[in-house]
């Protein structure tokens, strides 16, 4: 019963520790221009995975190469973000324009890319898997930080009580 409350502490602190590592980076990120972004799709595969999750910065335009993996959005009112590789530059009016392309599609997309500004965001990072955790962090927060929090809460409590338990005992010793 010992090792397995033992492996309950582990468990809890590691998940609560993710939890505020995962929570402290969407405050902080954003700080310094960084977004994080769930792959969704397979059009990125092999260089993206389903399940990945990227980190994205924004860079000056004129940074930016074929090759390069980009992040924009798409639509009418840009509801969707499309993550996929520059695999050409046009240059229209002095300002450019980026032909993007899934790596598993055949043909490029359709829509030229441009920024309203002076930047845009690039993928600089991913990480493998995380991008479940971060979906399920994003639509289980509660679950993810409640649970570790309500088996730390336990784990206090009991030692909490034992304590007394002791200190009553030792009075009780005292007395006699």
């Amino acid at each position: 019963m010992k090792k397995f409350i033992k492996v309950l502490e582990w468990v809890g602190t590691f998940m609560l520790a993710i939890a505020v590592l995962l929570v402290g980076f969407m405050f902080i990120g954003p700080i310094f221009g960084w977004e994080t972004h769930p792959v969704l799709s397979g059009s990125m595969e092999p260089a993206l995975k389903v399940g990945e999750v990227i980190l994205t910065k924004p860079v000056k335009l004129e940074e930016i190469e074929i090759g390069d993996i980009i992040t924009f959005q798409t639509g009418e009112q840009g509801e969707q973000t499309v993550t996929h590789r520059v695999v050409n530059i046009i240059e229209i009016d002095e300002k450019p324009y980026f032909q993007t392309k899934g790596d598993t599609n055949e043909e490029p997309d359709s829509n030229l890319v441009s920024s309203e500004g002076e930047e845009i965001r690039k993928v600089v990072f991913h990480i493998l898997y995380l991008g479940f955790a971060a979906q399920f962090t994003k639509n289980n927060f509660l679950i993810l930080v409640g649970i570790p929090a309500l088996i730390l809460i336990g784990i206090f409590g009991r030692d909490f009580w034992k304590g007394i338990l002791e200190m009553k005992e030792k009075r009780k010793e005292k007395s006699h």
